[in-house]
Parts: C-alpha cells; sequence; structure tokens
C-alpha cells in the first residue's frame, strides 16, 4: 500500500521520517534535498537536524513543516534551546511549504527564545516560505533573513 501525504513510514530503518510528496517536479535538482540533487520528488524526506554554531543553536528542517511534521520541529527546537544558550537560528532554506501550524512552530520557538533572554533569526529564501511570514505579519515579529550568497545561514544571531 503507498504511503499518502503525511504518513508516517514505519518500514524505514531512519527515525521518524515522513514521505511527503513535494509540490513541484522542479524539486529533482535541488541541492538541498536530503541525498542531494536527483532525488526523486515523490521520495522526498521530512528531516530535522539540530547544531550548534559559534554559541547558537540552529534547527535545519527539510521537507514540508506542516501538521505532519510540527511535533518533530517542535521538539527539535525544545532540544536546541536546552542544549545550548538562548539564541536560536531556524533554518527554513529547505522546508517546501509551512501551514498555519508550521508558523506555530515559529511562534512558540520567539516565545521560548524570548524567555530566555535570546533572539531567533528564521533564515528562509524562497518565496513559497516567506510569504506566509509576510501575510500574517509575523515578519514584524521575527528576525527574517536570506541566506547568504554562499549559501550558508548567516553568522551571528544577535546584532549589534
Amino acid at each position: 500500500m503507498p504511503i499518502g501525504r503525511g504518513a508516517v513510514d514505519r518500514r524505514s530503518p531512519l527515525p521518524p521520517a515522513v514521505v511527503v510528496p513535494a509540490r513541484s517536479p522542479a524539486c529533482a535538482g535541488d541541492p538541498r534535498r536530503p541525498g542531494g540533487p536527483g532525488l526523486p520528488c515523490a521520495a522526498v524526506l521530512f528531516d530535522v537536524q539540530v547544531t550548534q554554531r559559534d554559541g547558537v543553536a540552529v534547527v535545519r528542517v527539510v521537507g514540508e513543516l506542516d501538521l505532519a511534521t510540527v511535533p518533530q520541529a517542535r521538539t527539535a527546537v525544545v532540544r536546541a534551546l536546552a542544549s545550548g544558550g538562548p539564541d536560536l537560528e531556524l533554518d527554513l532554506t529547505a522546508v517546501d511549504f509551512v501551514d498555519s501550524l508550521g508558523l506555530g512552530v515559529v511562534v512558540s520557538a520567539l516565545k521560548r527564545v524570548r524567555s530566555l533572554g535570546g533572539h531567533l533569526v528564521v533564515v528562509a529564501d524562497a518565496d513559497r516560505v516567506r510569504r506566509p511570514f509576510e501575510l500574517t505579519g509575523l515578519d514584524a515579529l521575527v528576525d527574517l533573513r536570506y541566506p547568504t550568497t554562499d549559501g550558508a545561514a548567516p553568522s551571528g544571531v544577535v546584532d549589534g
């Protein structure tokens, strides 16, 4: 039986991987995809990676940030803030789609970061990801940045 949108693939040896069909056939050559260029769109997996860079917790989300994936993303944000300082960078450069629940993860992260006296930076380059921030006015509350020209996320979460 094929796995549909948002269904958890329990056959996969990878812990919680969600099979999410992509929204655009142009994704096949996107180097930001897990597995690199040439990965078929129908095999796109959701992934969350938590790292530290220069004392800043970095949560990188790959795939769609929606009803099926929000719990993993929220857990990653909590884990990142618990293991590092109060500053958080949420890297959405490899995200295909954000729904209202995905925006809720950002609002939740903002509240947690502010309660710790930190700063939140959201890095996104695609209009399909940035547009919901602009439509809801969330871009006025969070530091929404484009990635640097070399493809890396901007360094220095706290300015000045």
